[in-house]
């Protein structure tokens, strides 16, 4: 029973500190893509936290993965000076979007 309680306090840490380094305090603050990582890390968590079979590094390396993705798609799309990417812009017809 220890063991299960220290392994979601460390799993509860962990994706805290991943919605703070995404930028996000509340649900609301959410787009739809980062609402949908949000969902998938919570899902990526509860298997290693219940089965103490299964090692925690199953659970913290994905949601690693998943927040550094998100960084990606965010970068890809906003652009960063810190990278000096710029952001992509779609043209058609003359039009931005």
């Amino acid at each position: 029973m220890q063991l299960v309680f220290v392994r979601a306090l460390i799993l509860y840490v962990i994706i805290v500190v991943a919605m703070r380094v995404m930028g996000k305090r509340q649900l609301g603050q959410l787009s739809a893509s980062e609402f949908v990582v949000a969902m998938m890390m919570s899902e990526l968590a509860s298997v290693p936290m219940q089965d103490t079979g299964i090692p925690l590094l199953y659970g913290i390396i994905p949601i690693a993965l998943l927040v550094g993705l998100e960084f990606l798609a965010t970068f890809g799309v906003e652009g960063t000076s810190c990278f000096g990417l710029e952001p992509i812009s779609v043209f058609i017809a003359s039009k931005t979007f």
